[in-house]
């Protein structure tokens, strides 16, 4: 692929990117902030489904030990560590993780296998606003959506 056509195909991206932003991000305010906050959707093969769900699996579990052992450790050890409040505060809940139903993991794919950038524990409401997101998204690549009945 020449520079020429890569440049081309990257300010078609951003070009499209845009477009999504600026017709849909009202709709979901603090939620879409910029226009690369929802990304094209990509299909994924049963494999890489599979390596998703195993790095989710180990991501969790080691979550829920972290917590299981911050929940002995007294408070002032903690703030010491330089964690936030926020996470004091749960560390004191009987193991906030294993029992937190909405988990979004941000995860990429490299040549060692899936790997975790960062965790959000997400509110119920954001969970479903995702789906509509995503179903415009499809929409706007003119791709089916493959999570249409999911928001149900």
């Amino acid at each position: 692929m020449s520079g020429g056509t890569a440049s081309g195909s990257i300010a078609r991206y951003r070009q499209r990117r845009q477009r999504f932003f600026d017709l849909h991000h009202r709709q979901w305010p603090g939620t879409l902030i910029e226009p690369y906050d929802v990304l094209d959707p990509r299909e994924v093969g049963r494999h890489a489904i599979e390596d998703i769900r195993k790095a989710a699996r180990g991501v969790m579990h080691v979550y829920d030990k972290i917590s299981r052992i911050f929940k002995d450790v007294p408070e002032p050890h903690l703030r010491r560590l330089g964690l936030p409040d926020e996470v004091v505060t749960l560390a004191g809940v009987s193991s906030p993780i294993s029992h937190s139903l909405f988990a979004r993991l941000d995860l990429v794919q490299s040549t060692r296998g899936v790997k975790l950038l960062e965790c959000n524990f997400d509110s119920p409401g954001l969970i479903v606003e995702t789906f509509a997101i995503n179903a415009l998204a499809c929409e706007s690549m003119s791709i089916n959506d493959p999570n249409a009945s999911a928001r149900r």
